[in-house]
């Protein structure tokens, strides 16, 4: 999954920013399901609440791309 937000980044549909965050995102989706019974919901809260302005700026950079 991650890799497709660099192809997005080398087609310049987003920034190298939103990318690198995207990323982040795609690894912590793979801790939570990797890793479920030893998580800190406090930390989950805090990354998806975090994280909500970075895929509103992707939804909004894919839908002016089309």
């Amino acid at each position: 999954m991650a890799e497709s937000f660099h192809i997005l980044r080398e087609a310049w549909v987003i920034s190298g920013e939103l990318m690198k965050s995207l990323v982040q995102l795609t690894c912590f989706r793979n801790v939570i399901g990797h890793a479920y019974e030893d998580l800190d919901y406090d930390i989950v809260f805090n990354v998806l609440h975090g994280g909500k302005q970075d895929i509103i700026a992707f939804i909004e950079a894919v839908d002016s791309s089309i």
